[in-house]
C-alpha cells in the first residue's frame, strides 16, 4: 500500500489517498484508492482499472419488474416476488470512471463523471437519490423554489426503486469496457440483463485519453501506398501483392478483357476489388486461399500498429472461412477471429450433438460470432456473441466456454461471493468437468440464425446417428436484428 498527499475537495486542504494494487479473482487487476482528509474528516473511496481498455465498450440492460398487488383485507400493497427484486438489488456492480447511467422511466442519465466504484444496484440507485437531494438543496438555498419541487416525483420514484416497490430499467454502459453487472443466477444465463459489445467510435477513444491517428497521416499512409503499389510491394485489397504492369499495350488489352473473370476469381478468394485500375492487374495477385495475405490493423489492447495476417480455407462439406489473426510486437496481444464466407444463408441452422465417446471431443467444429451454444444437461446456454467466431475441436470450446465462465461471474467466484453462491458454482464446475472428460455423456447444441455453424461428421456422406441438422426459417425479429431487412440488393448499381 502507498500513501500520497491530496487536495480535499471539501475543504481544500490537504488530505491523504492511500492506493492499493489488488485483483478480482478471474476479472481483472484494480486499484483501491481511499482518500481521508484529518480538517473536516471527509472521507471518499475509488477504484480504477490497472490494466488496458477491454476490447469493446460494454451495456449492461437490467430490467427488475415489480408485482405490485392491493391487499384489501390489510388496506395495502403486497409486492409477491419481493424476493427476486431483492436479488436483482443486491447484485454487484463494478462501474469504472467511464461508465453512465440510465434510468428510461424517470429520463435520468448520469455522465461518466460519476466516480469509479464498487457497489450493488441499490447502492447505486440510493446514490442517486443522494445527489439528486444535493442538487435539490442548492436550488433551494439560491431561491429557486420552483425548480427544487420539480426534483422531488424524481426522488420519490428513484426512492421507492430501491425500495423494490417499483419497476425500472437499469442501463449501464462504459466505453472502456472495464464495468461489470453481476448474475446472480450465473452460470446459467442471466433472463433479467441483457449484455451486449461493440466497437468504439473515433470520439470514444480520443476521449479515454488514446492517440487517433489524423486526416493528415492517414492522407500520408494512402500515399505511401500508392508508392508501394508502383514499386511492387505489399498495399493491394487485403495485403495483395501488386506486381507493376509492363507497358505493353496488348498485355494491357488482354488483362483488360479478363477483368471480370478474374473478378469473379477474386469474390471466391475473399478479396473485394472495385476500382478499374486495380481490375486489370488483378491476374498478377496472389490466391489467399494458398497463403496468408498481411494488412497494417490496430492492437485492440494498447492501439499501436500491428499486422494482421489473413487466408482463406475451405471445410469440407460445408463453405469456406476468412481466418484473421493478429499479432502485436509492441505489447505481445495475440488475438484470432473467424468468418464465415460465401452468401449469408437463406435459413437458420442448428446442429444438435449426442457426446457419448473420447473421440467425439476430437471433432473439429465452427461457430461464428453470431452463433449460440447450449447444453441442456447443465441448464447451459451461452447467447450470441460469446466467445466469438471460433473454428476449433469440441475439446477446445469447452475449456473456451469454462474459462469464459470464470472471467464473466467474478462475483460468483471471489472473496466478496456468499457460501451458497459459491457452493452452486463449485457444484457447476464439477459437473461441467465430467462432461468436459467424458465421465458424462452430454448433448451439445450450436445454433445460428444466418446458417454458420458446423460440427463434423466423421461417418460422411452416411448420416451420424448421434448428430442432428436443422435448417428453420429466421423470425422477422431476427431478420431485423442482423439488417437483412435493411439490406439493398436490387437495382444495386
Amino acid at each position: 500500500m502507498q500513501e500520497v498527499a491530496s487536495l480535499c475537495e471539501a475543504c481544500g486542504e490537504n488530505g491523504t489517498v492511500r492506493l492499493l494494487l489488488t485483483s478480482i479473482p478471474y476479472f481483472r487487476d484494480v486499484v483501491i484508492m481511499a482518500f481521508e482528509c484529518p480538517h473536516c474528516l471527509h472521507r471518499e473511496n475509488r477504484v480504477q482499472p490497472a490494466g488496458g481498455l477491454a476490447p469493446k465498450t460494454v451495456r449492461y440492460e437490467l430490467k427488475v419488474d415489480v408485482v405490485k398487488e392491493f391487499h384489501e383485507a390489510l388496506g395495502m400493497h403486497t409486492y409477491p416476488n419481493m424476493g427476486h427484486v431483492q436479488e436483482d438489488l443486491n447484485r454487484q456492480v463494478l462501474k469504472s470512471d467511464y461508465a453512465t447511467i440510465e434510468i428510461p422511466e424517470v429520463e435520468f442519465h448520469a455522465s461518466k463523471s460519476m466516480r469509479g466504484e464498487i457497489t450493488t444496484v441499490e447502492g447505486v440507485l440510493t446514490q442517486i437519490v443522494e445527489n439528486l437531494k444535493t442538487i435539490q438543496e442548492r436550488a433551494a438555498e439560491e431561491g429557486n423554489a420552483e425548480a427544487a419541487a420539480q426534483f422531488q416525483p424524481i426522488i420519490d420514484r428513484i426512492q421507492a426503486m430501491s425500495e423494490g416497490k417499483e419497476s425500472f430499467t437499469l442501463i449501464l454502459e462504459d466505453i472502456s469496457g472495464n464495468s461489470f453487472l453481476q448474475n446472480p443466477n450465473a452460470p446459467l444465463a442471466d433472463k433479467h440483463c441483457r449484455v451486449t459489445h461493440r466497437s468504439r467510435t473515433r470520439q470514444e477513444t480520443e476521449s479515454l485519453g488514446y492517440a487517433v491517428k489524423d486526416e493528415e497521416t492517414e492522407d500520408e499512409s494512402d500515399k505511401l501506398s500508392s508508392q508501394r503499389k508502383e514499386q511492387g510491394v505489399w498495399g493491394g485489397p487485403k495485403g495483395g501483392l501488386i506486381v507493376p504492369e509492363e507497358e505493353d499495350d496488348e498485355e494491357n488489352k488482354s488483362a483488360g478483357q479478363s477483368a471480370a473473370s478474374a473478378d469473379a476469381n477474386s469474390q471466391d478468394a475473399g478479396i473485394r476489388v472495385t476500382d478499374k485500375g486495380i481490375m486489370k492487374k488483378l491476374d498478377t495477385y496472389f490466391d489467399v486461399t494458398e497463403r496468408a495475405a498481411n494488412f497494417p490493423g490496430e492492437c485492440h489492447n494498447c492501439h499501436q500498429s500491428a499486422e494482421t495476417r489473413m487466408c482463406v480455407t475451405n471445410i469440407p462439406y460445408f463453405k469456406d472461412i476468412v481466418i484473421f489473426v493478429t499479432d502485436c510486437e509492441n505489447c505481445g496481444y495475440k488475438d484470432s477471429e473467424i468468418k464465415p464466407g460465401g452468401a449469408m444463408g437463406s435459413k437458420g441452422r442448428r446442429v444438435t450433438l449426442k457426446v457419448t465417446s473420447v473421440e467425439d471431443l476430437g471433432r473439429d467444429l465452427m461457430k461464428s460470432d453470431s452463433a449460440s451454444v447450449s447444453i441442456p444437461e447443465l441448464e447451459l446456454e451461452l447467447g450470441e456473441g460469446t466467445l466469438g467466431g471460433k473454428y476449433t475441436t469440441l475439446e477446445g470450446l469447452m475449456a473456451d466456454i469454462r474459462d469464459q465462465l470464470q472471467k464473466n461471474n467474478v462475483f460468483s467466484l471471489g472473496d466478496s461471493a456468499t457460501e451458497t453462491t459459491k457452493d452452486k458454482m463449485t457444484e457447476f464446475f464439477k459437473r461441467f468437468d465430467k462432461c468436459a472428460s467424458i465421465e458424462q455423456e452430454f448433448t451439445i447444441v450450436l445454433d445460428d440464425p444466418l446458417g454458420n455453424v458446423y460440427i463434423h461428421n466423421p461417418h460422411h456422406p452416411k448420416p451420424d446417428p448421434n448428430m442432428t441438422i436443422e435448417h428453420y426459417t429466421r423470425t422477422d425479429e431476427q431478420d431485423e436484428h442482423f439488417g437483412i431487412k435493411d439490406m439493398v440488393t436490387e437495382n444495386y448499381y
